[in-house]
């Protein structure tokens, strides 16, 4: 008897990957590349190479998103929570990130909080994706599917907006960006209720 024919693959425990393309125009997206290209940055952990980031322990954060925008990231992020079922967050960080051409954006988490995003404004390339599944099981001769992969590199673009759980790793220490100038704004939120995280 043949059970092939009765067998169904369920996907247990998708992580979410929320996804807005067109979230912000292109003359938004112009004025915000304006805008942190006026801003000093400086080397941060996170990145390998020419790379630099507003993100950093001292100081006061950058000012360089309008308050319109931030809004409709968190109304993303509320719609992201209602979805994945979590608490609801409230943005607590955002910060930015300028790559030249030959850095690399570093396999790490967001801790400390319980989501985290990245809007493309100068981007033509990927975000690395690290599978959670500490029980991995490829070689080189099995099949790779979106069962057993170790990573998978998301394809982006400029004016997309992703959000997903802090806890996925993200970055590929050994994967160079291959453009100058590559500029994502990047935010962390916490739960707005912390004994509910």
């Amino acid at each position: 008897m043949n059970t092939t024919t009765r067998c169904e693959i369920i996907p247990l425990f998708p992580t979410p990957l929320f996804v807005i393309n067109d979230f912000i125009t292109e003359e938004e997206r112009v004025k915000i590349y304006q805008s942190i290209k006026k801003v000093d940055s400086l080397p941060h952990t996170a990145m390998s190479g020419n790379a630099t980031s507003s993100h950093y322990s001292e100081g006061e954060e950058v000012d360089f998103l309008d308050e319109e925008i931030k809004e409709r990231i968190q109304n993303a992020l509320d719609e992201y929570s209602n979805g994945y079922g979590c608490s609801n967050t409230q943005i607590d960080l955002i910060w930015f990130n300028i790559q030249m051409k030959g850095s690399a954006l570093k396999e790490h988490i967001h801790v400390n909080s319980l989501l985290s995003g990245a809007l493309y404004i100068n981007a033509n390339d990927g975000l690395v994706f690290h599978n959670p599944n500490p029980y991995v099981y490829t070689t080189p001769t099995n099949k790779v599917t979106d069962f057993n992969n170790e990573y998978s590199r998301f394809a982006v673009k400029n004016c997309q907006l992703l959000i997903f759980p802090s806890w996925l790793k993200h970055g590929k220490n050994d994967i160079t960006t291959e453009m100058d100038d590559r500029i994502v704004v990047s935010f962390n939120a916490s739960p707005t209720c912390p004994r509910c995280a």
